[in-house]
C-alpha cells in the first residue's frame, strides 16, 4: 500500500512539473524559427491509433508583432521541386478579419479566431490548426492541420523528429492536456499594468482595423490617436542627471547594458527595475545599484544619477 501511495504522488509531482513546465505561443513558437516544418492534414483517430496525410511541402512559421507586442503568425512555403520558399496567404494576427485574440494572453495558449470556431496552437515542435473550438478555448473537435518541426535550417531531417513519433504522441491527447494546464495558469496569473496596456493597445488596433475596412476615417483617426495616447504609459522615460556616462540594465542583464551618455535619456520597461551598473578596468559590469522600481513611474521621465 505505501508503495502505490508513493507511486501515486511521484504521478501526482510529474503532472504538476508538466503543467509548469507548458509554454506559451510565442515561447514556443520562438524556439522553432530556424527550423523547417512538414505539414500534415485529415489527422484521424481509428482503432486507438492516430494518421495522417502528408503535404508536399515544407514550412517556415514567424512570430508577428504590433508595437512589439507578440501578436500573430506568418508561414512561408516551400513547394516540392521549388528553390525559394514563398509567402503565401498564411498570415494570421489579431487584426485579421474575423476577431482572432490571444486566449490566456500575456500566458498565450492560442491564436483564437472566434467567429469561425477555429484556432491555431504551437506546443513544442508542433503547429496545429484546429476546428469546432469552445469558447474558453480549452478544447476542440478536430485537428484540421498538423505541422512538424523535423527540418533543420537547410530542410535536412532532425533525428528522433517523424510523422511516426508524431503519431505516437497522441496529438488529440497532447493538445487537450495542454489547453487545460496553461487555462489553469491564466486563471491563477495577474496581469499587470503592462499587460493591460497592451492589451488595450491590441483592441483598439483590432477596432481601427475595422473602422479602416469600413471606410470610416474620422473614426480610425480617433482610435490612432487614443493607442498613441496609451502606448505613452508602458514605458519610463530615465534621465540621466549625472555628470558621467553611466550603463543601465534589468536584473537579469546577462551582456553589456545599454549605456546613457550624461543628460541623454532612454525608454524603459515600465513594469521591469533598472540598475545602474559599474564597469571595470576589464570590461565586466558588476555591482549593479537599483534606481528604477517597477511600475513606479509609467509614462513619466525619472531623473537618475
Amino acid at each position: 500500500m505505501k508503495i502505490n501511495n508513493h507511486l501515486f504522488l511521484l504521478f501526482v509531482l510529474f503532472s504538476i512539473s508538466n503543467i509548469n513546465a507548458q509554454e506559451s505561443f510565442f515561447s514556443a513558437l520562438k524556439k522553432q524559427e530556424n527550423k523547417r516544418y512538414t505539414s500534415y492534414y485529415n489527422i484521424y483517430e481509428d482503432g486507438g491509433k492516430i494518421f495522417a496525410s502528408t503535404y508536399h511541402k515544407t514550412h517556415r512559421a514567424m512570430p508577428l508583432e504590433y508595437e512589439g507586442i507578440p501578436t500573430g503568425i506568418q508561414f512561408f512555403d516551400k513547394e516540392k521541386g521549388e528553390d525559394k520558399e514563398k509567402e503565401r496567404g498564411k498570415k494570421i494576427e489579431f487584426t485579421s478579419p474575423g476577431s482572432y485574440r490571444l486566449a490566456g494572453y500575456p500566458n498565450t495558449r492560442m491564436l483564437h479566431f472566434v467567429r469561425g470556431n477555429t484556432g491555431i496552437v504551437v506546443i513544442g515542435n508542433y503547429i496545429f490548426e484546429l476546428k469546432g473550438v469552445n469558447e474558453d478555448a480549452t478544447n476542440f473537435r478536430k485537428i484540421d492541420h498538423m505541422y512538424l518541426a523535423n527540418l533543420d535550417n537547410n530542410g535536412k531531417k532532425i533525428k528522433g523528429i517523424s510523422k511516426k513519433t508524431a503519431m505516437a504522441d497522441n496529438p488529440y491527447k497532447l493538445v487537450r492536456d495542454y489547453l487545460v494546464a496553461m487555462k489553469k495558469i491564466e486563471d491563477e496569473y495577474t496581469l499587470t499594468k503592462s499587460d493591460e496596456a497592451d492589451l488595450a493597445l491590441m483592441n483598439l488596433a483590432q477596432e481601427a482595423y475595422e473602422k479602416k475596412v469600413q471606410g470610416d476615417f474620422e473614426e480610425f483617426k480617433k482610435i490612432k490617436a487614443e493607442q498613441k495616447r496609451l502606448m505613452s504609459g508602458t514605458i519610463v522615460t530615465l534621465k540621466n542627471t549625472s555628470s558621467e556616462k553611466i550603463w543601465i540594465g534589468s536584473e537579469s542583464t546577462h551582456i553589456s547594458p545599454d549605456f546613457v551618455l550624461s543628460g541623454s535619456t532612454i525608454e524603459w520597461d515600465c513594469d521591469d527595475d533598472a540598475y545602474i551598473y559599474q564597469k571595470s578596468s576589464s570590461g565586466d559590469f558588476h555591482s549593479k545599484r537599483k534606481v528604477y522600481s517597477a511600475n513606479s513611474g509609467c509614462g513619466k521621465t525619472i531623473s537618475i544619477n
